[in-house]
């Protein structure tokens, strides 16, 4: 019995393990120098709208960004509405896969009840038959799939993961005799 009840724990204590695996994936760290980041922000006079480039510094005040026009923008953090770090580039090669081969199926009933659809050599042509027909309708399914898989791979989009600005907040003051730098960790 005793056996029977460590194999219960131990099960007990693996599923429990694999159940917070995915909670601390979901934790999303602060962007770092060197990332591509998006930026939403609303600072008047010096920019509004969205803004994509690679981080430069964040600040205890500012945030900088090299955008790929050459440009070098500094926003301040407190009107950035978002920010969002570049996970890279994704395919679409399976969804071009499915969606050629659905087009390719639309077309399928066409081709399997068309009595004037010819076959043989251009010499000697005659009207399909059902086998044939078939093979036709499956060759055409292939082509549109793999025309669609091609074109779903070369078709490449940028996936974004946010990340917080409000985790870590550094300010500095200055104060008679110094300064004082102050810490703030928000979970």
């Amino acid at each position: 019995m005793r056996r029977r009840n460590a194999g219960r724990s131990v099960a007990a204590f693996l599923c429990a393990s694999l159940m917070a695996v995915p909670a601390r994936a979901a934790d999303q760290p602060a962007a770092e120098p060197g990332q591509r980041v998006r930026i939403v922000a609303a600072a008047p006079g010096v920019f509004q709208g969205v803004a994509t480039g690679t981080l430069l510094e964040i600040g205890s005040e500012s945030l900088t960004v090299a955008q790929a026009e050459g440009a070098i923008l500094r926003l301040p953090v407190a009107s950035v509405k978002r920010l969002e770090v570049s996970q890279g580039g994704r395919r679409h090669t399976r969804r071009g896969l499915l969606l050629g081969a659905a087009a390719g199926l639309a077309l399928v009933p066409f081709v399997l009840t068309d009595r004037h659809l010819r076959c043989g050599d251009v010499a000697n042509p005659h009207e399909c038959t059902q086998g044939e027909r078939t093979g036709i309708a499956v060759f055409m399914v292939g082509a549109f799939a793999g025309g669609g898989a091609w074109w779903g791979h070369r078709k490449q989009t940028e996936q974004w993961r946010e990340a917080p600005l409000d985790h870590l907040k550094v300010t500095v003051r200055p104060t008679r005799g110094g300064g004082r730098v102050a810490l703030t960790l928000d979970f």
